[in-house]
């Protein structure tokens, strides 16, 4: 159980770390596990980060006849090929990243338990169609 934890944890802290340097959310104070709510409450509140959750499952060129999300572009940042393959790992990429920019979701870090509850909870709707799974 302990490994579990500790790989999982790995890739909450690379999906963070490629969500931050994506939408260049980087600041003097990024969230972490000693973030009280005031800080998470402003720190979601930045124009920054409503700008991120609002492009989140936007095409990065829609020109493109093939346009790739900026989700997507982070997980295949996160994720190898055969990861991606795996549809737990595409939820779980995705709720540790919806649950980073969730204004009302007010901890630094990521819960276990919430974690879980959402990946079980996951409609993906309307999203489910946009990620498709794929490495570039």
């Amino acid at each position: 159980m302990e490994y579990f934890r500790n790989y999982r944890g790995g890739y909450v802290r690379k999906i963070k770390d490629r969500l931050y340097k994506y939408f260049n959310l980087f600041d003097n104070y990024q969230l972490n596990k000693h973030s009280s709510i005031e800080q998470c409450i402003t720190w979601k509140a930045r124009p920054e980060v409503e700008a991120a959750r609002q492009q989140l499952f936007a095409s990065i060129d829609p020109e493109n006849s093939d346009p790739i999300t900026h989700i997507e572009n982070i997980l295949s940042d996160v994720f190898s090929h055969e990861e991606l393959e795996i549809k737990s790992n595409v939820t779980f990429g995705m709720v540790v990243i919806t649950m980073m920019l969730d204004p009302n979701y007010q901890r630094g870090d990521i819960d276990s338990a919430e974690l879980t509850n959402r990946m079980k909870n996951w409609s993906g709707a309307p999203w489910n169609n946009m990620v498709r799974y794929v490495y570039y």
